[in-house]
């Protein structure tokens, strides 16, 4: 199984690992294990997250009629890898009902979701339940470049303190024994730290869902107008 589209031959290119010292199942492995860390380093786990209104557009509405819901966290941020597998589908986004008249909970089929943040369920949930979502967000979607990078980097990583752990070789002055640094794992760790900054910094940048529309002011405003808006906080 490859992970997020990262394989042993993409950690080969990032190093001077041959199959010799490693090989490509144990390099699959350690892909998964580092998408894994990374997904536990740089995504963020909401569980159970009440379904409630966001904006005019993403109203959520429980009506009997809607199956269509959307994370407090879409458009800004981009949905996550719950699961671990490097995708994101339907199997990374848990959804339960509560009836409050029963206190009964039960789990929903997700049809279908979007990198944005749009969750589709198989069928209606009824007017008189509760909905809450668990699922993961990040501030880049599973298929950029960055991610690939980052994990890539984390498994050379891993795989040099694989080898070099095996490999470890101590040379005797007298009385003083010097051992060698395994270097590999610090220059690509270093690397992979880099690459998540980059990706972290990248939060601070909401993603543009539409043209930025500047209005129209008045070249003399005596008072500001009272507005609302899809803005405005929803009770």
């Amino acid at each position: 199984m490859v992970w997020g589209g990262v394989t042993a031959s993409h950690v080969r290119l990032l190093t001077d690992l041959g199959s010799l010292d490693i090989s490509d199942s144990n390099l699959t492995s350690l892909i998964t294990w580092a998408g894994s860390q990374f997904n536990a380093e740089v995504a963020v786990k909401i569980i159970e997250e009440p379904v409630e209104y966001i904006d005019s557009y993403r109203q959520n509405k429980i009506d009997g009629s809607n199956t269509t819901y959307y994370v407090q966290k879409s458009w800004d941020w981009y949905l996550g890898d719950l699961d671990d597998d490097g995708d994101v589908d339907e199997d990374d986004v848990t959804v339960y009902s509560y009836n409050p008249s029963t206190d009964t909970k039960t789990a929903l089929t997700v049809s279908s979701v979007t990198d944005a943040g749009q969750i589709t369920l198989s069928s209606t949930p009824a007017s008189n339940l509760d909905l809450k979502i668990t699922y993961r967000y990040m501030p880049l979607d599973m298929d950029h470049f960055l991610v690939r990078r980052a994990v890539a980097e984390l498994t050379a990583a891993l795989a040099y303190s694989k080898v070099e752990a095996r490999d470890k070789k101590k040379v005797s002055l007298g009385q003083l024994s010097v051992q060698r640094t395994p270097m590999g794992f610090k220059e690509f760790y270093n690397r992979y730290m880099q690459t998540v900054s980059e990706i972290n910094s990248r939060q601070l940048l909401r993603k543009q869902v539409a043209p930025i529309r500047v209005p129209q002011m008045p070249y003399y405003t005596t008072q500001p107008e009272e507005t609302t808006g899809t803005g405005a906080l929803y009770r």
